[in-house]
């Protein structure tokens, strides 16, 4: 068939490849149907509308953003040690 078994019978490796292909990917899109269904649509409806309304992330608290804009950066400048 097509040249996909060897002169012993043997599957070739581009056969056991193919069959490896289609498994992992059957089970890859059985396992993201699955993830999906358990989790709460509710939940994350409410995440999408606040973020199309321009609300912030809730998980970014402004603790970060005080030290970045206290940095500033002279390539000019001597090398710190």
């Amino acid at each position: 068939m097509l040249g996909f078994t060897q002169e012993d019978g043997r599957p070739s490796i581009i056969a056991s490849t193919i069959k490896s292909v289609v498994i992992v990917g059957t089970l890859s899109v059985l396992a993201a149907g699955w993830l999906s269904s358990a989790t709460d649509n509710q939940t994350l409806s409410r995440l999408a509308a606040n973020a199309s309304r321009g609300v912030e992330d809730p998980l970014t608290t402004g603790s970060i953003s005080s030290r970045a804009n206290a940095v500033k950066i002279d390539p000019c400048g001597p090398p710190r040690r």
